[in-house]
C-alpha cells in the first residue's frame, strides 16, 4: 500500500459517487473497527500502511468505502490523517484499558521487550511513548517489570504461569532479549550487570550460552582482549 492511506481516504469522501460504493458486508465493517479498536481506537497514516494490509485489508478500495461508512454512521471521523472510533463505537469495541493491552503484547512476546521491539509493536496497539512511559514507572513500583539496560521484564501472573509450564524457554528469551539490545553481544562483565536484573541468575546463563553455541546460534569470540557471547546473524534477527 503504498499512498497515503488515511489522507486517501478522507479525499474520497469527497468526490465519491454513492452508485460507485462497493457492497461491504458488516462482518467486514465489524472486523474492521474491532482492528482499529484494538489499538487504542484510532490509526496515524504510517501505522495504517502496515497494520491494515497484515490483518486482511489490503484493497484501498474497500477501506476507503469502510471508512465512508463509518463516519456517515457517526461511528468514526478522519482528522489531521488519524482515524478516531466515536465514543460509543469505540467503548462497543473496547480492547481493554492502555495497560491491559500493553501486557498482552508483553506476555505474546515472551514477557520482554526490548526498545526496538517497543517502538515497533506498541504504536500498533495504540500506545504512545508518553504513555508506554507511565505505565512502565507504574509497573516498576509495583514490581510487575524490571527494566534491565534497554529491555523490559515482565514479572506477572501470566509470565509467572509460562516459566511453570515452559521451564527454561522464558529464560531463553530474556536472554535473547537483552542480548539483541546490546548489539547482539554480551561480555562477561556487561552479563554480570545487565542479567540479574533481567531474573537470569549466572547458572541461567551459562545452560543458555551453552545451548546456543550447541546448535551454532552463537559463538564465543574475543573481542577488546574479552570473552564475549554474540548472536548468529539469523538469531540476533530473532
Amino acid at each position: 500500500m503504498n499512498r497515503n492511506l488515511l489522507g486517501a481516504c478522507a479525499a474520497f469522501l469527497l468526490i465519491t459517487n454513492p452508485t460507485m460504493a462497493q457492497d461491504i458486508s458488516e462482518t467486514r465493517i465489524s472486523a474492521f473497527s474491532d482492528l482499529i479498536a484494538s489499538m487504542g481506537c484510532k490509526m496515524t497514516e504510517d501505522v495504517a500502511k502496515t497494520t491494515l494490509p497484515e490483518n486482511g485489508f489490503a484493497e484501498m478500495s474497500e477501506v476507503q468505502e469502510i471508512v465512508r461508512i463509518l463516519i456517515e454512521r457517526n461511528d468514526a471521523v478522519v482528522d489531521s490523517g488519524l482515524l478516531v472510533l466515536a465514543a460509543e463505537s469505540c467503548n462497543n469495541n473496547a480492547p481493554g484499558t492502555p495497560k491491559t493491552r500493553f501486557i498482552e503484547v508483553l506476555v505474546k512476546n515472551g514477557c520482554t521487550m526490548s526498545e526496538g521491539e517497543a517502538e515497533r509493536l506498541l504504536p500498533a496497539i495504540g500506545l504512545s511513548k508518553s504513555e508506554t512511559r507511565e505505565i512502565v514507572g507504574e509497573m516498576r513500583t509495583s514490581g510487575e517489570l524490571s527494566v534491565s539496560g534497554n529491555v523490559i521484564v515482565f514479572h506477572g501472573g501470566e509470565c509467572q504461569s509460562s516459566d511453570s509450564a515452559l521451564p527454561g524457554q522464558n529464560n531463553l528469551e530474556t536472554f535473547l532479549s537483552v542480548l539483541r539490545a546490546n548489539d547482539c553481544q554480551i561480555n562477561k562483565q556487561q552479563a554480570a550487570s545487565l542479567m540479574p536484573p533481567a531474573g537470569l541468575s549466572r547458572e541461567d546463563v551459562d545452560t543458555i550460552v551453552e545451548t546456543l553455541v550447541a546448535t551454532q546460534q552463537a559463538t564465543i569470540e574475543s573481542i577488546d582482549d574479552r570473552s564475549t557471547v554474540v548472536l548468529s546473524e539469523e538469531t540476533c534477527q530473532g
